[in-house]
């Protein structure tokens, strides 16, 4: 009984990470994002020329507590920002990949769940380490090392986050607008400039 019991606990934890994984982009996406390799290269810098790269653990405590309820609160407000019709669009990876640029099998909606649930588990992952290294007083190099990169890799998913709510303004600016005419998202670089807006109120 007791066996059967932790088996399902197991498959649906297996099951939940197997979406979010799938969803986030799986290992390719993960050492093709250069949010890694930038927590890496601050590492390093770290380790060989900061004096207090032991204090990691103090700045984790402090810092990712309010930083989790923060990206919380955003990904439920993202999420019910809105309408319905254009979330039916997101939900679609076949008809929203001609209209916003996207080439994958996953869907929108789930490509920015996906990065604001790896963001959410990076977060939880840096903060429950370091109260184990804090409880167990463990400052060893290799506890130090894996600290530091787990705190600014963290750091570095805020940049990633903003990014994957940028593209989701963007997919709703172009989307939103127009549901039943879509047109393809361009370059920033190449977009036309907004139309000044005009306030009807004065006008009135």
């Amino acid at each position: 009984m007791e066996k059967e019991f932790f088996k399902k606990i197991l498959n649906k934890l297996l099951k939940s990470f197997s979406v979010y994984w799938s969803a986030y982009g799986g290992w390719t996406e993960f050492f093709r994002s250069p949010y890694l390799y930038i927590a890496l290269i601050l590492t390093v810098f770290t380790i060989i020329f900061a004096d207090e790269a032991t204090k990691w653990k103090d700045t984790a405590i402090n810092a990712i507590p309010d930083m989790l309820g923060f990206t919380l609160g955003g990904y439920a407000m993202l999420l019910g920002f809105s309408d319905n019709e254009f979330l039916r669009k997101l939900l679609s990876p076949n008809e929203c990949s001609s209209n916003c640029d996207y080439e994958s099998r996953v869907s929108p909606y789930m490509q920015i769940s996906g990065a604001f649930c790896h963001f959410i588990v990076i977060q939880t992952a840096t903060l429950a380490y370091a109260y184990i290294c804090t409880a167990f007083k463990s400052d060893n190099l290799f506890v130090v090392i894996i600290g530091n990169f787990l705190l600014f890799y963290t750091f570095s998913l805020v940049i990633a986050a903003t990014f994957a709510v940028l593209h989701f303004s963007d997919c709703y600016d172009v989307l939103g607008g127009n549901v039943d005419k879509p047109r393809k998202l361009m370059p920033v670089h190449t977009r036309r400039p907004y139309r000044k807006r005009v306030n009807y109120r004065q006008n009135s």
